[in-house]
């Protein structure tokens, strides 16, 4: 399971990048993303702590 955002949050949450690496898209295309540091995620009575990765030029929905 990977944790995707796009630029605009990886901002507002002021998370460090810390690295990148090549993902391949739902669309077949292949791209470099970057990764960001931790981030603790947390629902309902689950948590963990993951990378996000950022997709580049990725927009809000």
């Amino acid at each position: 399971m990977s944790l995707v955002i796009n630029e605009e949050i990886r901002e507002k949450l002021d998370l460090a990048i810390t690295g990148q690496k090549s993902a391949l898209l739902a669309n077949g295309d292949r791209t470099y993303c970057m990764i960001t540091e931790p981030v603790a995620v947390h629902w309902k009575n689950c948590k963990m702590t993951t990378n996000a990765i950022m997709i580049p030029g990725a927009k809000k929905i």
